[in-house]
């Protein structure tokens, strides 16, 4: 079954009854996939904030990874954005972030 069939099949109504299984099982698979990502990155890669986050301004900042716990990357600002400067030390969800080249 492809995402288009899946789609098709959860927006048809055949999968109503299991609505709450479908989305528990995609929530734990996105937490343990933000895990496996977020160990992938290493102290000194450049990340990009690109995820659903808020504030929204951050999408599209640049930090620098100081560390990873769990699924979340702690950093420090490369740019001035919003209240952050230069420097402020953030955490994000590493599935709100991707690695800068």
């Amino acid at each position: 079954m492809n995402i288009s069939e899946i789609v098709t099949t959860i927006n048809s109504g055949e999968v109503d009854s299991d609505l709450d299984l479908i989305l528990d099982t995609a929530r734990s698979r996105q937490s343990r996939a933000a895990t496996a990502k977020a160990h992938e990155l290493v102290v000194g890669d450049t990340v990009r904030v690109t995820g659903n986050i808020r504030p929204k301004y951050l999408i599209g900042a640049e930090a620098t990874v100081k560390g990873v716990v769990g699924d979340r990357v702690n950093a420090t600002m490369n740019i001035e954005v919003g209240k952050y400067r230069i420097g402020s030390h953030v955490g994000f969800p590493a599935v709100c972030v991707t690695k800068v080249g």
